[in-house]
């Protein structure tokens, strides 16, 4: 049977007012739906616009992990990863969360040992 993901938590870093044009970082807590634990993966929402400004200070990026919005709206940002996450339902939590990294870096990403810490 699949583990289902659950996204349980939602922690939104922003400097100043999210209205407009925005670039926020998140840290989305994610864990199977039938446990209260979760893992931490993390990504950047903002705007077309915020997003260009985000780049402006960097030479370059990589976009896993970037969702764009038209606004800043909490609730329609979990559904839409909620949506994401689930898809990526697989045999054991393992699994599924690797899925999930492929959206979303995950806490362990690149870890070889991280079984000792979850």
């Amino acid at each position: 049977m699949a583990v289902t993901p659950e996204l349980k938590d939602v922690h939104v870093f922003a400097e100043g007012d999210v209205t407009g044009d925005f670039c926020v970082s998140l840290v989305l807590d994610i864990g199977p739906s039938d446990l209260t634990g979760s893992d931490q993966f993390y990504a950047i929402v903002g705007t077309a616009q915020g997003i260009a400004d985000f780049l402006s200070t960097r030479p370059f990026i990589i976009c896993r992990g970037f969702v764009v919005f038209p606004e800043f709206n909490l609730e329609a940002i979990k559904e839409v990863i909620q949506v994401s996450i689930s898809k990526c339902a697989e045999e054991d939590w393992e699994q599924t969360a690797l899925s999930i990294n492929r959206l979303f870096p995950w806490e362990y990403d690149e870890m070889k040992d991280y079984k000792l810490f979850s």
